[in-house]
């Protein structure tokens, strides 16, 4: 009876353990604010989309999204990107409007800095033309700075007391390598020596 309640205990421990480890993953979530406005001097920023972000596990979702709705707002430029209140250091990209409009699905790309970083430091934007009404129309990406590539470097080279690579023998000879001088030496003997009879 004592082992049963034992596991019982150790099982009830492992269940308050995982429920507290997902707790602490779903406190992470922040808000995002996207915002999106025309080209020009007077242009106001307006709220194009909000996002739930968790930087424990790098996902985030669409809470809301409102794209401009009349026909001159899609027919210019659009600048997109992150409140300054939601990013440290934000940028922003540009798009058509009408990219933003619902003909087309959208993939919202969450730049995040590193791996253990909470901050987004930028948005991308895609959009294609929709082919099924029933997908969604906007998905929501994150993705995070990867490690660029790294040269490639060969060991170093190691050499012995007498200047040479350690470890590597010396190649084995030909005959002609060995003993060309000994030929060189009787060809030349037989030129000079060979013209005394007649």
């Amino acid at each position: 009876m004592a082992p049963v309640r034992f596991l019982q205990a150790v099982l009830l421990l492992i269940v308050a353990l995982s429920a507290v480890a997902v707790a602490d993953s779903t406190t992470d979530t922040t808000t995002l604010t996207l915002l999106a406005w025309p080209l020009g001097k007077e242009a106001q920023s307006r709220p194009l989309a909000k996002l739930s972000y968790n930087a424990a596990n790098a996902s985030a979702a669409l809470l809301s999204w409102t794209p401009p709705t009349s026909p001159s707002d899609l027919s210019s430029l659009v600048r997109v990107g992150l409140s300054p209140k939601s990013s440290s250091s934000s940028s922003s990209i540009l798009t058509s409007a009408a990219a933003l409009s619902p003909y087309y699905k959208k993939t919202l790309v969450l730049h995040a800095a590193s791996h253990d970083a909470a901050d987004i430091f930028t948005v991308g934007l895609g959009a294609v033309p929709r082919t099924n009404e029933a997908e969604d129309e906007v998905d929501v990406r994150v993705e995070r700075v990867k490690k660029g590539p790294a040269p490639v470097l060969n060991k170093p080279v190691v050499l012995d007391e007498s200047g040479k690579v350690a470890g590597q023998e010396e190649p084995q000879k030909t005959f002609l390598q060995k003993y060309w001088w000994a030929i060189a030496l009787f060809l030349v003997l037989q030129v000079v020596a060979g013209g005394g009879k007649e």
